[in-house]
């Protein structure tokens, strides 16, 4: 059998199984049992075969972290959003896995991008990524030798930051979940600006880190309590929408007179709220656009030139900085 030319029947006589078994992995359908389905991919990747469709078609996983609330509306779903169509107007086909486990493992796919990383997603693609070609964003553990686009999340601490110390702010802080990579590199930015213009960061309340079943507001409480005047929160999941909220509504005061505040841009509701929210944008699109190249010149056997691509945030200057 000649690697590019084996037939559905030939891989199904090969492994001892109905065409129609084949048929069914291949077409990512149920009642296939998942050692049969494990045989039938395996198969199908050392023999070359590839059905018609897929061949012109390939198909690509658009991964997402599946405990994390952003995969509906923010982050996740934006950067899910700007891949969908830039895969397919390069011609490939989308899944789009609710369980993780059944939706990469089991399924037949041509390559994968991962977009948010935890505790379901990571053993998984240390598996995945040995079958198919796979790139990441903002991947910062163990990615020497894994192909990643990420925005300069160092950048945006540092510019909320600076912007907090040019509008006159004494005591800037910033808010952000814990045991986070991307985070850490805010922080460091964060404190790398306030040291360079003579602010102390060894105040525990300058970075406030929101350990895991700690309520937002309480955080947010801690903070104002302590004398802080400016807030960062950065993500683009819609936590500084909560922030402002929580400021304005709950503990009546006002920003940014009395506080200011940065967050993640969200398009179309960040310039709409009142007051209007300062914010750091990350280039989803361009990412997005970056990340579906990379894969691109994986699937057809070529090396990109670089293993990992960083873009630039900006700072958008609204109401709520101050």
């Amino acid at each position: 059998m000649k690697k590019n030319r084996i037939s559905i029947h030939a891989l199904a006589k090969h492994l001892g199984v109905s065409p129609g078994t084949v048929s069914r992995v291949i077409n990512n359908r149920d009642r296939v049992k998942a050692e049969t389905r494990e045989r039938v991919l395996s198969a199908a990747k050392e023999l070359g075969f590839a059905p018609q469709a897929a061949a012109r078609r390939p198909e690509i996983s658009i991964v997402t972290e599946e405990d994390y609330l952003d995969r509906i509306t923010g982050y996740s779903a934006s950067l899910v959003q700007h891949l969908s169509f830039k895969l397919t107007r390069k011609g490939m086909n989308i899944q789009l896995p609710e369980q993780i486990d059944e939706g990469t493992e089991t399924a037949y796919i041509n390559g994968a991008i991962v977009v948010t990383h935890g505790a379901h997603v990571n053993p998984i693609m240390k598996r995945l990524e040995r079958r198919v070609p796979t790139v990441h964003f903002d991947l910062f553990e163990n990615e020497e030798t894994r192909y990643v686009v990420r925005s300069d999340h160092a950048q945006a601490g540092f510019l909320a930051a600076s912007h907090f110390i040019e509008t006159g702010r004494k005591k800037p802080a910033i808010l952000c979940p814990d045991g986070q990579p991307p985070n850490r590199q805010r922080v460091a930015g964060f404190k790398r600006a306030l040291e360079g213009a003579g602010h102390k960061t060894n105040d525990p309340q300058c970075v406030c880190i929101i350990n895991s079943g700690e309520q937002f507001f309480s955080s947010i409480d801690r903070l104002i309590k302590s004398g802080v005047d400016a807030i960062y929160v950065p993500g683009s999941s819609l936590e500084a929408l909560e922030a402002l909220h929580i400021l304005t509504y709950v503990m009546k005061l006002k920003v940014p007179e009395e506080v200011a505040l940065i967050g993640g841009e969200n398009s179309r509701i960040s310039s709409l709220l009142n007051p209007p929210l300062t914010t750091i944008e990350e280039p989803l699109e361009r990412l997005s656009a970056e990340a579906v190249n990379m894969l691109e010149q994986l699937l057809s056997g070529q090396t990109p030139e670089q293993r990992h691509i960083t873009l630039p945030v900006r700072l958008i200057r609204r109401v709520t900085g101050g």
